[in-house]
Order: structure tokens, then sequence, then C-alpha cells
């Protein structure tokens, strides 16, 4: 679903995924700078988009309970 870079970026975030769900790696430190950070949660984001699950994404993300609050809040309930 993913061209060039972004594919790599895809890949790496799945196979992070997979291999963490069948070890610990309680001895990983990775330093990463801003911009890859921002690069990795887009990419991690059309992930969920691209696949049909960004309600899902919005849901385990907390943006939509801060819509419900959001709008709670504006109607004075």
């Amino acid at each position: 679903m993913f061209d060039g870079q972004d594919k790599i970026v895809c890949h790496s975030l799945l196979s992070w995924v997979n291999d963490g769900s069948h070890n610990a790696d309680d001895d990983l430190y990775i330093t990463t700078d801003d911009g890859s950070i921002d690069n990795y949660l887009d990419i991690f984001k059309r992930i969920f988009d691209k696949s049909g699950h960004i309600s899902h994404y919005n849901m385990m993300m907390g943006y939509v309970v801060d819509e419900i609050v959001q709008n709670e809040e504006a109607s004075g309930d």
C-alpha cells in the first residue's frame, strides 16, 4: 500500500510490532530525531486508514473520547 521510503517505514513498523508480539525487547534502546518520529507516526496512522480501520486508530489514540468530551463541554452537559 506504500511506495518508496514510506514502504520501508511501514515494513519497519510492522516488523517491530510482529517481533514485539513474540519477544521481550527489554534491552532495546533507539534514538530518533523529531522528523523521524513524525514520519513514523504519520505512516502508522496511514496503515490504519489504508486498511479501513481509521476508527480503531482514532479510538486507540483517544481522538473519539476527546471529541465527545469537547462536544459535551461545548453543549454544557
